[in-house]
């Protein structure tokens, strides 16, 4: 793919003011940008995107409410420290929400529907040969992990369900983020090969195994906060 990089995908809808500093800032935070022992930069960002203090403010609030960032009145804010015992519960429930969701994919598949699901895992299957920094690679599988497991919540036809689910997927990529490790990119062969397993169970409309695989999928994540790969 060197010469060739993916687009991962671009809009010519320009969104609100406050949406736009909103998605830099949570961006920032899933990419592992800023860390909990040091202030965000208000400031900084301001004047980076051309903006006064109080969308910067706004955005921050928003993130406070995710879980994401942690504000301190009259002195600053920062990046939320977690416990990882907390971290790899959480991931206990995001598995079974992610399961019920294979589980219905799998149920309610049609053909038409296989079609964007089997691109986007060969593009994660692409990204085993790139030549790139382990930083990289992690925000790459990232955007297209989440897309991978937004076409199984649409192919599942439960908004709700997936409404519910998608709204811990950030949760999910920013512990990845703040344990500095590069776990998506340490995941990154086992984690293809299950979403390839996942292709078939949902194919074949076997919903049980689907569910299996993506439980193990959601907490082979957990499983390397437990033990760091050597």
């Amino acid at each position: 793919m060197a010469g060739n990089r993916m687009i991962l995908g671009n809009t010519s809808v320009k969104a609100p003011l406050s949406d736009h500093v909103y998605g830099f800032i949570k961006d920032q935070l899933l990419e592992g940008r800023y860390d909990p022992d040091t202030w965000i930069p208000i400031e900084e960002i301001s004047k980076l995107l051309g903006v006064s203090r109080q969308p910067v403010m706004g955005a921050l609030k928003r993130l406070s409410v995710e879980g994401l960032v942690t504000i301190v009145p009259q002195v600053g804010c920062r990046a939320r420290r977690y416990d990882i015992t907390d971290a790899i519960d959480f991931y206990r429930i995001f598995a079974e929400g992610e399961a019920i969701l294979a589980e219905l994919a799998a149920e309610r598949a049609e053909p038409n529907d296989l079609i964007a699901l089997r691109i986007v895992s060969a593009q994660i299957g692409q990204l085993r040969e790139e030549k790139c920094s382990a930083e990289e690679l992690g925000r790459l599988y990232r955007v297209l992990n989440n897309r991978f497991h937004s076409e199984l919540h649409r192919i599942a036809r439960s908004p709700t369900v997936a409404e519910v689910v998608e709204a811990q997927r950030d949760r999910s990529d920013f512990y990845v983020a703040m344990i500095k490790r590069p776990i998506f990119g340490e995941r990154l062969r086992i984690a293809h090969d299950e979403h390839e397993e996942l292709f078939d169970a949902v194919s074949r409309h076997e919903p049980k195994r689907a569910a299996q695989i993506m439980r193990q999928h959601v907490l082979g994540i957990a499983d390397r906060f437990r033990f760091p790969a050597s």
